[in-house]
């Protein structure tokens, strides 16, 4: 299935009282496998994101400057440049909060994730939503489409200053590389954009809702050819209000376990040519399916520009 669909239904539920309710910290950063500051920036910024996953999710934009990046050039206009230019970002690294910079402003540049501290996420995390948000996801027998379900209720009355979207977001959580994809010597890549569903533009909510007031949005589409590992796919949901840019909340779907053959090189060795001009290279092969057992496989390689082979 290529196809993406978008189904919404609406429920109303006026007599049910809410109030305003627990948010999830939405941390969004935008980053580049050639970028010198990123690799400076980010263990740290990782390890506190990674300490605080009942807060906080993250969304991670591989950005086109300064330099190479694979990564984005699988996802620059799957989402990338979009939002690029919906934060007007023009230097990386930058982290918005919840679609802001003003709570990351110092000490350094505003948005530097080295601003980050565990009171900054605690004290947003502390911060009411207006809303309720869930989201969970399927995969088709295949693997070649995804189906994603966002339930978003709203706390109180509440009225967007803009156009409200809703962003359904495929991330993939580890990217690992045995040789640095970039020049900035990162080799891991966490909660890195993959997809954005049905577009980077999101789908338009409506824009008054009364408290109780409940749509579900029931998204599919084709997964991404270009995804590492299988079982490290995530969706990020998140409401958004384009009047002030501010994320209203967000939601988070764990991974799945694969349930079907999904082989990959995970490591590369490739001794110096010695005095004979022979190399013997060693290859680490890695099945990341959960319940499929690999007994067998071609594997096919190529040495510089010679004639590919096949083992």
């Amino acid at each position: 299935m290529k196809k993406i669909t978008t189904l919404i239904a609406t429920v109303a539920l006026g007599t049910i009282a809410f109030g305003q309710t627990q948010r999830l910290v939405l941390v969004e950063e935008f980053t580049q496998a050639s970028c010198p500051p990123c690799a400076a920036q980010n263990p740290a910024f990782n390890t506190l994101l990674n300490a605080n996953t009942t807060k906080a999710a993250s969304i991670k934009y591989q950005t086109s400057w300064p330099g190479v990046d694979p990564m984005n050039a699988q996802t620059q206009l799957a989402g990338v440049a979009t939002r690029v230019t919906y934060y007007a970002v023009t230097g990386v690294p930058e982290a918005p909060m919840d679609g802001s910079l003003a709570n990351v402003s110092t000490p350094n540049y505003a948005g530097a994730p080295a601003n980050y501290t565990q009171a900054i996420l605690d004290n947003e995390y502390a911060v009411p939503a207006p809303f309720t948000l869930t989201v969970s996801h399927t995969m088709s027998a295949d693997w070649d489409s995804i189906f994603m379900t966002a339930t978003v209720t709203a706390a109180q009355a509440f009225t967007f200053t803009g156009t409200g979207k809703l962003h359904l977001v495929l991330v993939e959580n580890n990217i690992h590389f045995a040789t640095q994809p970039g020049t900035n010597g990162e080799l891991d890549f966490e909660h890195v954009m993959r997809q954005m569903y049905p577009t980077s533009a999101g789908t338009t909510l409506s824009a008054s809702w009364t408290n109780g007031q409940t749509q579900v949005f029931n998204v599919s589409g084709a997964l991404p050819n270009y995804i590492y590992d299988y079982s490290q796919m995530s969706v990020v949901a998140f409401i958004q209000n384009d009047g002030d840019k501010a994320v209203e909340q967000a939601a988070r779907s764990a991974a799945l376990p694969v349930n079907f053959l999904d082989i990959g090189v995970s490591s590369v060795t490739a001794p110096t040519l010695d005095c004979t001009g022979t190399i013997t290279p060693t290859f680490v092969i890695t099945n990341h399916s959960a319940t499929s057992t690999l007994t067998s496989a071609t594997i096919h390689y190529q040495v510089d520009a010679l004639a590919p082979a096949t083992y």
